[in-house]
């Protein structure tokens, strides 16, 4: 994810965008109190969420603050990419590792460090993480 122009759908918020990948967002501030305030969803597609786009993500979720606002996480993957030997099983069971690992790393970084530990827990309860098949039509 890359910080860019004003979002054109938000005027005055941050647009973001990950070079390379499907993902496009317009983050807005979480602010307590306001009802407004904060990114209710942000959708991944085609993103390797490898550990060299950490900063990426952590500068996103910190800006919405993933932990006290109520914004959702949707994460796509495809079960018929090409070029790979995964069975659809293999690729939904590989996407579930990666999104652990990048909200298990994200994590670490909380300044509270239970919150930090229950943060993967405490999205999944409170049905803001989401890992699914991308609505791909054949």
């Amino acid at each position: 994810m890359v910080a860019g122009p004003v979002c054109p759908a938000l005027p005055g918020r941050a647009w973001a965008r990950s070079a390379g990948a499907r993902v496009v967002a317009c983050v807005v501030s979480f602010i307590p109190g306001s009802p407004d305030s904060a990114t209710q969803m942000i959708k991944f597609y085609g993103h390797s969420l490898g550990d060299a786009d950490y900063s990426y993500f952590q500068a996103i979720f910190d800006e919405v603050n993933l932990y006290e606002s109520n914004t959702r996480l949707i994460f796509y993957y495809n079960k018929s990419r090409p070029n790979t030997t995964l069975q659809e099983k293999a690729v939904q069971e590989e996407m579930f590792e990666k999104v652990n690992r990048l909200i298990t790393a994200y994590g670490t970084t909380l300044d509270n460090e239970d919150h930090g530990r229950n943060l993967l827990h405490k999205l999944l309860l409170e049905g803001r993480l989401t890992i699914k098949q991308a609505p791909i039509k054949r």
